[in-house]
């Protein structure tokens, strides 16, 4: 009886422990969260991701190899899609080319624009489908993952 009260108490506090580690390794996380931003959201799903792909890694799924790989992919995407980095070379050039500007107009400031080629702005019309429908393949691609995998991945 005292033996099994001792076990409880040890378990309990291995429990403890484990459980304020795990705040500390959130807590930089969490500080740099805000709650205005899907960016920020991204971030917090790959970093629960991350730290689930070392769990399984160690021996909490029968099949680690395969669950780590859809993690692995979960991540990626999500990476790519906080970094919003879908902008393609043209974009780039195009942005290189056509800057904004800001002009003091009596004394307010205006953003203003170059004057643009119409041919570049047909391949930028393109350029800017491409680039969103790139990001929501992403966007799709992911939460398809999520829906149909994450409840596999702790067998």
């Amino acid at each position: 009886m005292i033996m099994d009260l001792i076990k409880k108490i040890e378990i309990n506090i291995g429990i403890l422990f484990s459980n304020i580690q795990r705040i500390i390794c959130w807590l930089p996380k969490l500080w740099k969260d805000r709650d205005w931003d899907y960016i920020y959201l991204y971030q917090i799903i790959e970093y629960k991701l991350k730290r689930m792909e070392n769990c399984i890694k160690n021996g909490y799924s029968v099949y680690p190899e395969k669950v780590t790989k859809r993690i692995k992919v979960c991540r990626e995407l999500l990476n790519r899609l906080a970094k919003n980095d879908y902008t393609n070379e043209f974009l780039s050039e195009y942005y290189d080319k056509y800057p904004l500007f800001i002009e003091n107009v009596k004394g307010k400031l205006i953003l203003k624009e170059c004057e643009k080629n119409p041919l570049d702005e047909k391949k930028y019309k393109w350029a800017k489908q491409d680039e969103e429908y790139r990001q929501r393949y992403d966007i799709d691609y992911l939460f398809y993952l999520l829906k149909k995998y994450h409840r596999y991945w702790w067998d």
